[in-house]
């Protein structure tokens, strides 16, 4: 921490030297015309009137307001856009203003006409936005997110990677935090990797990387959060989307878009529907050492299975303006799931001496899911404009239930045949309640405060039976019986300070939480709680050097808490030699994140490099020993240490309107001391991962896209995974007038995408690979309809207050 302190210095300094020298600035906000709401992320560029030439350009906030600055004196013009909304262009003005305000006021945007072929855009969206503590992935130029889920859209994001069972990492971490249009989500708590791949890509309107969050944020996460914020309809009157895909491997999905908005009143309700089709191989090759007499013996284990899957999604929402200071809101979803999984099982283990084991297991499991969230809200406008407070009240409940039939086949030695049965019962509630309140204090000062608390409740129960083929029934096994409950309440209250003099803008935050943790051995009768009081405290800073050009540096302290199935010690009886269970004496990692940042953004090319620092005390790290002579139990245990520096930058360059290139890498030197669980006192590697997307704009309304990302290897507590490589293409041909597309992506083209773990430790070593079909292909159809108001060729609201 004590090289960043001067750094902090250098900046301020440099910017009350250079808020010495005058510049024009033009500011102001865009409203949408009818529901007089703020508009963000409109695209707002600055040019000079006698050739069009670009000059600067940004984005607005969530408040709608724009800043752009160290313009010299002269004439200019406005352009904005927004997906949705006619493309606008404000009357010409001179720098310096007369009557020395540089405030332009509020401009209003209308909602596009009936036809999508009427909206003139003439300032294309860009794919990546950088703010002061955020960067923003836009979807919608990503062809693979016509057929695909919210899954496939992430894997094709900068900095995150997606692994063979859907889970996320960012830089390299896969302690991440998922939110849902900025708030926690019931249907991420249970499984997160099987909800994003339920959610239809084409319903996301934007992704945002949040390495560094302010303290208006959960601080949980080792990487920071993944924002993910869904689409909603804001044009008037009665109008929605239909899409349907199938694939070449027996997968289908389909999802219905529906809106209807009066300007005061606005109801939207989406249904999702998925089936897909998977096929896995595993294995799992092993050389161990018999704990009494050191003889080393071999485990060689193959598995081949199918899933199916099914998934139904509805999601609600109603906004009413009361008035003109007031507003209430009501979303709602829910998702139920079914997975029927089979699995053929070979197992052989041998020694020096030879065969030991040698069997076969066959596996039938069915799981199904369901989880519901509702959230209800209230927001209060003062009569100072963007002086605001909300509140909402949220409630979520999950149950999961996992049955697993399986029988074993022994060959070596011969014994009878073994039938088991297993099933795993969660049922968890999840409550929140937050307040937020907003004061601008002036026009470059805001402060922000206000409390969130987050109830979780959750009831996880194991029971196991076999078949007893002399007594004709099935016996339970009393000792693999279980049920364990947990309990995690945290009341947090937080605070940010915000400013803005000249180029520099600063936001400070602190947080303070208070967390009661109960874990509940119920069948051991013993209750184990974990009770702390922290402060999370976060800066960022961001200083604007020229108008294409800008810095910015930010830290924060941040909490990585274990889930229920991290805590609870009782293990998984799926398979008999291999076990997972949690770690109920599992601390939280504490993290201490710093970032310094660079853009240069014009008309061409954006560049955005990132250099990042992350110290992590009691990390986790999952840790496989033997138990018995073949036995294997994985679970999480604290390292005493781990660090990663490194460099992330995303580059993007429009060549020209019929191609524009999409690059992305992530680069950083891992460490990690594992010292105190008995390993080497210290590891370290370099890693990277890289993605390239290319868009080729065959004609107005016909696009082709070709998407490539690799992961290198990677380190780990014990070891190391290997690389990782695929290719994906999309086609897109809009029809109808745009009204109607037809969309082909094909995945994994080179057929080269599987997953190889492999641990080396004196008493171990093991090799895990898995593969699953992933070479497929979608063909998509979507459709847009509905009727809204009629538009204007050059209609435009100007509040001018020059």
């Amino acid at each position: 921490m004590k090289r960043i302190f001067p750094i902090i210095i250098f900046i301020l300094f440099y910017s009350a030297l250079s808020g010495q020298t005058k510049t024009n600035a033009v500011s102001g906000k865009i409203i949408e015309a009818t529901t007089k709401l703020p508009l963000e992320f409109a695209f707002v560029s600055i040019l000079q009137p006698n050739d069009s030439l670009l000059v600067s350009g940004t984005v607005t906030d969530k408040n709608g307001a724009f800043k752009l600055d160290s313009l010299s004196d002269g004439k200019y013009y406005l352009i904005i856009s927004l997906l949705g909304y006619d493309t606008i262009s404000t009357p010409e003005f001179s720098l310096p203003i007369a009557n020395g305000g540089n405030d332009l006021g509020k401009i209003f945007m209308k909602t596009s006409g009936l036809l999508l072929d009427d909206v003139q855009i003439t300032e294309e969206k860009s794919t990546y936005v950088n703010t002061i503590d955020r960067k923003v992935y836009f979807p919608e130029k990503d062809i693979q997110a016509q057929t695909g889920s919210a899954s496939d859209v992430l894997q094709n994001v900068p900095s995150i990677t997606v692994d063979e069972e859907g889970g996320l990492s960012l830089r390299g971490s896969a302690n991440v935090t998922i939110l849902i249009n900025g708030k926690p989500s019931q249907l991420m708590n249970a499984n997160a990797a099987a909800a994003l791949q339920q959610i239809p890509a084409s319903s996301i309107e934007r992704i945002e990387i949040i390495t560094n969050p302010s303290a208006k944020y959960k601080p949980d996460g080792v990487a920071g959060i993944i924002n993910i914020v869904l689409k909603k309809n804001a044009k008037l009157g009665f109008n929605g989307s239909v899409t349907i895909n199938a694939s070449t491997l027996d997968r289908y999905n389909g999802s219905l878009n529906l809106n209807y908005s009066t300007g005061k009143f606005n109801i939207s309700g989406s249904y999702g529907f998925r089936q897909n089709y998977n096929q896995r191989l595993k294995t799992d090759t092993r050389t161990f050492r018999d704990s009494i007499d050191g003889i080393p013996s071999n485990f060689l284990q193959s598995a081949l299975g199918t899933g199916r899957s099914y998934s139904h999604t509805l999601n609600f929402g109603m906004d009413y303006n009361l008035n003109k200071n007031n507003s209430i809101g009501l979303e709602g979803s829910y998702l139920v799931s079914t997975m029927r999984r089979t699995q053929n099982i070979s197992t052989f283990i041998s020694d020096t001496s030879g065969t030991i084991s040698d069997y076969k297991t066959v596996r039938n499991d069915i799981e199904n899911g369901n989880e519901a969230a509702a959230t209800i809200k209230f927001d209060h406008a003062f009569k100072k404009e963007d002086h605001e407070i909300s509140f909402d009240a949220g409630w979520g409940n999950n149950g999961e239930l996992e049955d697993s039939h399986y029988r074993d086949n022994y060959f070596f030695p011969y014994t009878s045949t073994y039938d088991g049965h297993t099933a795993i019962n969660r049922k968890g509630n999840n409550y929140t309640a937050n307040c937020n309140y907003i004061n601008p204090i002036s026009e470059d000062m805001k402060l922000e405060m206000g409390y969130e608390g987050e109830f979780l409740r959750d009831r996880l129960t194991s029971s196991s039976e076999h078949y007893d083929p002399t007594q004709l029934n099935w016996l339970s096994d009393n000792g693999k019986n279980n049920t364990f409950l947990f309990r995690q309440d945290v009341h947090a209250v937080y605070g940010t300070y915000s400013i803005d003099i000249h180029k520099f803008s600063f936001m400070g935050g602190l947080r303070a939480e208070q967390t009661f943790i109960t874990s509940n051995l119920l069948t051991l009768d013993s209750i184990i709680p974990n009770n702390y009081f922290k402060i999370y405290p976060t800066a960022h800073f961001l200083y604007k050097l020229n108008d294409s050009q800008q810095m910015s540096l930010s830290y924060s302290h941040r909490v990585n808490r274990p889930d229920p199935d991290e805590l609870n010690p009782f293990p998984e009886y799926k398979d008999p030699r291999n076990l997972d269970a949690g770690n109920p004496k599992l601390k939280p990692e504490q993290i201490h994140s710093v970032e310094l940042g660079y853009q240069i953004k014009n008309n061409k090319i954006t560049f955005i490099p990132s250099l990042y620092y992350r110290y992590t005390y009691d990390a986790f790290a999952e840790i496989s020993r033997y138990i018995n002579d073949t036995v294997l139990l994985t679970r999480q245990d604290n390292l005493a240490t781990s660090q990663s520096t490194g460099l992330e930058f995303v580059f993007s360059w429009k060549y020209s309107k019929l191609f524009n290139l999409n690059f992305s890498s992530n680069i950083f030197y891992n460490t990690i001391d594992a010292s105190n669980l008995g390993y080497a006192a210290k590891k370290s590697n370099t890693a990277w991962d890289a993605k390239l997307a290319s868009n080729f704009n065959l004609g107005k309304t016909t696009k082709f896209q070709l998407n490539g990302n690799y992961r290198s290897s990677m380190l780990t507590a014990q070891g190391h995974t290997l690389p990782v490589f695929f290719v994906n293409a999309g086609f897109k041909q809009d029809i109808f007038k745009k009204r109607a597309s037809l969309t082909i992506t094909a995945s994994d083209i080179f057929n080269t995408q599987r997953w190889v773990e492999i641990i080396d430790t004196p008493i171990l070593y093991q090799e895990l690979i898995r593969k699953r079909k992933s070479q497929f292909i979608f063909i998509g159809f979507s459709w847009r309809f509905g009727m809204i108001g009629k538009k204007s060729s050059n209609d435009m609201l100007f509040d001018n207050k020059m």
